[in-house]
C-alpha cells in the first residue's frame, strides 16, 4: 500500500512557472513538490476551453475521476465552483481543499440558504481562510461546521525573497502593490500629509484610477498601472522594483 497522498492541483501555471516563483504564487504547492509523501498533480482548466458551462465543468470531473486524486486543492473557487456539487451528488470521491479570502455566502431566503449550505458548503472539506473574522463568521452563522475551517495566514519564502532585499540608510519609500481590493485613498492621503515617497503599483480599476488622478501632481505619490508597462513578467517586475526601493518588502 503507497504512503503518499495524491492531491491533484488545479491552475493554468505550469510546473516551471510555480518552481520559478515564491511558494506562497501557488498556495505552497512548490513544497508539496518536494515532499516524497506527496504525489502532486497539476490539472490545466484552459486545456477544457473549448466546451462552454456545464459541458466544461463535466470534462473537468472526468479528468479529475481519471487521476483519482486523495485531495483536489484549490488556490480559489472562481469557476471551479460546481465541482463541489459534483461531490456532494458522489461524481467526486475526493476531499477538496481550498483557500478562501472572502465572507462565505449566505441568503436572507431559507429555502435558497438551506440549499447552499447542503450542497455547497458541506462538500468542502477544509477551507483555509486569511483572516479571523472571516472564520468566526462562517462558525457563528453555522455556514460551516468548525472542523471544515482554519485561518491559515500566508507566509512568505523568505530565501525567495532575500535577493530582491537592499538595505537603504539614506531614504525610505513605501512600495505598494494590489488590484482593487486596496484603500489607495488613504494610504496616499497619509503619505502626503507625512511627505514620505510612495509608489502604487496596481491596475486600472476605477476606484484606483480615481485616486490616481487626484495625487497625480503629487511631489510624494505615483501610480503606475500595469497595462501601461507592455512587459511580459509582471510578478518578477514588482519584485524588482521592491527590491531597488525599500530594505524590506515581506
Amino acid at each position: 500500500m503507497s504512503s503518499e497522498i495524491k492531491v491533484l492541483y488545479i491552475t493554468n501555471h505550469s510546473e516551471q512557472t510555480i518552481k520559478s516563483k515564491p511558494d506562497n504564487f501557488a498556495y505552497y504547492v512548490k513544497s508539496m513538490m518536494s515532499n516524497k509523501h506527496i504525489d502532486l498533480c497539476l490539472l490545466k482548466p484552459s486545456s477544457f476551453a473549448e466546451r462552454r458551462g456545464i459541458s466544461n465543468t463535466i470534462s473537468i470531473v472526468k479528468a479529475i475521476r481519471r487521476i483519482n486524486p486523495d485531495i483536489l486543492y484549490l488556490g480559489n473557487l472562481t469557476g471551479l465552483n460546481k465541482l463541489v456539487f459534483f461531490k456532494r451528488i458522489g461524481l467526486l470521491r475526493c476531499k477538496i481543499v481550498v483557500w478562501k479570502y472572502t465572507y462565505c455566502k449566505e441568503y436572507k431566503n431559507p429555502l435558497k440558504d438551506w440549499i447552499t449550505k447542503f450542497f455547497y458548503w458541506k462538500g468542502i472539506d477544509r477551507i483555509y481562510m486569511m483572516f479571523d473574522n472571516h472564520t468566526s463568521h462562517a462558525i457563528s452563522h453555522h455556514i460551516v461546521d468548525e472542523h471544515q475551517i482554519v485561518t491559515l495566514s500566508r507566509g512568505a519564502e523568505v530565501e525567495w525573497y532575500s535577493r530582491y532585499l537592499q538595505l537603504q540608510k539614506d531614504s525610505f519609500l513605501v512600495m505598494a502593490t494590489g488590484k482593487d481590493s486596496r484603500d489607495y485613498k488613504t494610504l496616499s492621503e497619509a503619505c502626503e500629509q507625512t511627505g514620505t515617497d510612495c509608489v502604487i503599483i496596481t491596475r486600472r480599476h476605477e476606484s484606483n484610477v480615481k485616486v490616481a488622478e487626484s495625487y497625480k501632481n503629487s511631489r510624494y505619490v505615483k501610480f503606475i498601472f500595469m497595462e501601461d508597462l507592455n512587459i511580459a513578467n509582471e510578478y518578477e517586475y514588482i519584485m524588482e522594483q521592491q527590491g531597488i526601493s525599500i530594505g524590506y518588502t515581506l
